[in-house]
């Protein structure tokens, strides 16, 4: 890690005038300026994930993902265990959680700090930036079925660093999510969860015009085949937990989109989409 502190220094004179001190006039505090996040870069393969750095110093960290996969995109997740859940633990809680089983889904949401990710293709990487406190953070691929991980140790106190300007918000609550100000197609986006569970931000690219009703009906019809509102283009956060927030990087054609979450409900089992977790934006 690598920072730059710019501060002023005072000189210190002393004179003597006969018999008297003369002390020197103080000079006003120059305000110090934060160094950018440091960026770490991960480089996902269908056998690896690569981060170009193992450990660093506790704050804002920007994270820009790479797919070096032979096929399909790389989402990168990144999420923190509380003591006593294991990643073999958590391995075993995955399937039947996606499943329904609420007992696993509860241990998912309460055993684990999911903070966020990105997605990326081939020609396109993925971008977010997160604050990280001493600890141990796992990062693995959502579209890998072969479970590999990588680990970022976080050291120290937490180091001020200037976080990248966002525009606009993405918040999500308990099955719903809303919008704040207006989101670049191609900038920094803020996203929240406000609510009282882990959940997703899924963007896919609709028709214009395309209503929540239309979405709506689709899922609650099954939603088989391929909807005939959809269009080419979307991408996805990850997971966050109750009281995280994340800035996102988006780089997507301008048009209207549907917003989904998938992480499945700890009360019935069943994903969030299909409790109607669903929304529309207009990235600008």
């Amino acid at each position: 890690m690598r920072h730059r502190l710019i501060a002023a220094g005072a000189s210190v004179g002393l004179a003597l005038m006969g018999a008297q001190f003369v002390a020197p006039t103080a000079q006003a505090a120059q305000p110090v300026a934060r160094a950018a996040a440091p960026t770490i870069k991960a480089k996902v393969t269908d056998h690896a994930i690569k981060l170009s750095s193992s450990s660093i110093r506790a704050g804002l960290v920007t994270f820009k993902v790479v797919d070096k996969k032979a096929k399909g995109s790389a989402v990168l997740q990144a999420f923190r265990l509380h003591p006593g859940y294991s990643l073999q633990q958590l391995s075993a809680d995955f399937g039947p959680a996606f499943a329904g089983d609420t007992a696993a889904i509860g241990r998912l949401d309460d055993n684990v700090d999911w903070l966020a990710g990105a997605e990326a293709r081939s020609s396109k990487p993925g971008w977010f930036q997160e604050r990280l406190t001493k600890g141990s953070y796992v990062f693995i691929d959502q579209n890998q079925q072969a479970p590999i991980f990588s680990v970022l140790t976080v050291k120290g106190t937490v180091h001020k660093r200037q976080p990248v300007a966002t525009q606009g918000i993405i918040s999500t609550f308990t099955y719903g999510f809303r919008t704040d100000g207006k989101i670049r197609a191609n900038g920094w986006v803020m996203a929240r969860n406000r609510a009282d569970q882990p959940h997703f931000i899924v963007l896919q690219r609709v028709k214009p015009g395309t209503t929540r009703n239309k979405v709506v009906k689709f899922f609650n019809g099954g939603a088989q085949g391929q909807p005939s509102w959809a269009l080419r283009g979307g991408t996805s956060l990850g997971v966050i937990s109750p009281n995280v927030k994340s800035a996102w990087h988006l780089d997507l054609p301008k048009g209207r989109y549907a917003m989904f979450c998938f992480w499945p409900d700890r009360m019935t089992g069943m994903p969030h989409v299909a409790m109607g977790m669903i929304d529309m934006v207009n990235l600008r």
